[in-house]
């Protein structure tokens, strides 16, 4: 990367494949997680983790499936993590944050 925009860019894609990735393999293996929710909020809470340990479990004891699932895997983005539409405000703190993760990133990398 020539500059901290890069740098930061490629990081973040790379971070974005990887996590798309396992909650697309955790979506798969638990369709709970991808119906519409039959449960009040205090007992959905609960499911996302409690699936997540389940495919531990797996992973640990049977390593094979996850390999089968991991190759179906067809990930596709399900819902919304935002409950209401973003301000300017809102906009210009996390433009704050990513300057400064850009920069810490930045100067990490300079180092090496």
């Amino acid at each position: 990367p020539a500059n901290a925009s890069e740098l930061f860019n490629e990081c973040h894609a790379e971070l974005c494949n990887v996590v798309k990735c396992i909650i697309g393999v955790v979506k798969h293996q638990f369709c709970i997680l991808v119906v519409l929710p039959e449960y009040g909020m205090d007992i959905q809470v609960h499911i996302p983790p409690a699936c997540c340990c389940l495919h531990n479990i797996i992973r640990m004891w049977d390593p094979v499936e996850l390999e089968d699932v991991e190759r179906e895997i067809n990930a596709k983005v399900y819902g919304s993590l935002a409950d209401h539409v973003p301000t300017n405000a809102d906009h210009e703190v996390m433009t704050l944050v990513w300057e400064r993760i850009m920069q810490d990133m930045w100067a990490s990398y300079a180092e090496e």
